[in-house]
Parts: C-alpha cells; sequence; structure tokens
C-alpha cells in the first residue's frame, strides 16, 4: 500500500519506523479491508509492534485542528496538556504505556513541591512543554504544524489502532467545543460521537470510567504540584 511509507529509527531495536501519510478517520474506515490486510501481512513477515519494550505509535494532529487562530490554537492545545496529565492513570492503561522515557508526563515526574524547581527552562508547565525536549514528553509541542502525542504503545493490531484514533478524535472534538477544561470528564470523551471500535477496546483494557471531572480543587492542586500558572502561553 502506498499509505505507508518505511524509515529506519535508531531508538528500535533491529527495527523500522511505519509512517502513514496524512488521513482521517473516514479514510481508514473506507479503506478498512486493504489496511487490516497491510497489518495482517506485516504478522504474517515477523513483525511485532506492541510485544517489544522500545515500539510507540505516535499521532501527529495538525494544529489547524485545535482552531482557526493561535490564540484558540493555544488555548486549545493547553487542554490537552491538562487533560494528558490529569488522566494519566487512565490514559497510561488505554495506551498499553506507561511513564516512560519516550513520553514522560511532568505532572508524575514532577510530583512534589521540592521538585518543582528542577522545571529549568521556565517555571510554567506548558511553556515546559513548548521548549522542552519534546522526544521525551508524552505531548510534543516543539513541531511547528502539529501536535504529536506520543503517549501510545505500537501495534499491528487494526481494531487498536482505529481505537485509538477514534480516543484522538473525540478529545479534539470536546476541547474544542467545551471552554472550561474542568467540564470534561474522561467519560464525555468517550462517549462524545459515534465511533467503531472505541468502546470495546476499552471494555477489553477494562476500562471502568465515571463521570468524574476535574473539579476546582484537584485542578488548582495540579497546576500546584507542576506550577502551571492559571494563563495561557502566548
Amino acid at each position: 500500500t502506498s499509505f505507508f511509507f518505511f524509515e529506519n529509527d535508531g531508538s528500535l531495536r533491529y527495527g523500522i519506523e511505519c509512517i502513514s501519510q496524512p488521513f482521517t478517520l473516514n479514510y481508514l474506515y473506507d479503506n478498512e479491508r486493504e489496511l487490516k490486510k497491510f497489518f495482517n501481512n506485516l504478522i504474517e513477515q515477523g513483525c511485532t509492534s506492541h510485544d517489544t519494550t522500545t515500539c510507540g505509535f505516535h499521532v501527529h494532529i495538525n494544529r489547524r485542528a485545535f482552531g482557526s487562530t493561535e490564540e484558540e490554537q493555544n488555548n486549545n492545545i493547553n487542554k490537552l496538556v491538562i487533560f494528558f496529565e490529569f488522566y494519566s492513570e487512565y490514559i497510561q492503561k488505554f495506551a498499553r504505556r506507561g511513564n516512560v522515557n519516550y513520553c514522560r508526563y511532568l505532572s508524575n515526574y514532577y510530583h512534589s513541591l521540592d521538585n518543582i524547581d528542577k522545571l529549568k527552562v521556565s517555571t510554567e508547565f506548558i511553556d515546559k512543554y513548548k521548549v522542552g525536549s519534546g522526544h521525551t514528553q508524552v505531548i510534543n509541542l516543539t513541531n511547528t504544524n502539529t501536535v504529536e502525542v506520543r503517549a501510545f504503545k505500537g501495534t499491528l493490531n487494526f481494531e487498536t489502532y482505529v481505537a485509538t484514533l477514534e480516543f484522538l478524535s473525540n478529545l479534539i472534538d470536546v476541547i474544542t467545543t467545551t471552554e472550561d477544561v474542568r467540564r470534561i470528564s474522561f467519560s464525555k470523551v468517550v462517549n462524545a460521537n459515534k465511533t467503531k471500535y472505541l468502546k470495546k477496546y476499552i471494555a477489553s483494557r477494562g476500562l471502568v470510567y465515571g463521570h468524574h471531572r476535574i473539579s476546582t480543587s484537584d485542578y488548582e492542586m495540579m497546576l500546584l504540584r507542576v506550577n502551571l500558572k492559571k494563563q495561557q502561553y502566548t
């Protein structure tokens, strides 16, 4: 298929990086048969992805998905980062990948007030994401035109692949239509739109999600832990 191409990747042990062309969810649905065959061919050739210690599934999202102006984009990307950090326990279980060197959650790493001063580049959490070492963080903001989500472990299971992208698509829809991040719950994201594989995947991972939202006290405590000021970055 011309949908994917391959490159060397030094972070993999005896592996290759499989890179897709830009696409929409509808493209995946419309070409499901061909793409399933491609994934199965990789398995038949002895390729592995999930069953390794280094392989990740990284998703680049066009910044324009977060708004038509730079201010809108920055505001919504801010909410994306806060969502991933606050729900890191859920995300890690969903993603099949923990808080490792390739996708660190900063609220976990800087989990105490004693560690906050180690944010050398900036005292603001979002700024740390923006100018820090993007390829070690769960959200990479160092690219000009895209936001890279690095949370997920690799997969050659087509349904897992699509479910992951359905989750991100739902999350972007919720983020861009919900002004206050404290009104976003994990459940709201999962149920935001009709999906083909997401809920089945959620059940397979044993994820029990309620309607818990980021409360004011939760929000303020998280900001305190990571020294994020209540202002948008510029």
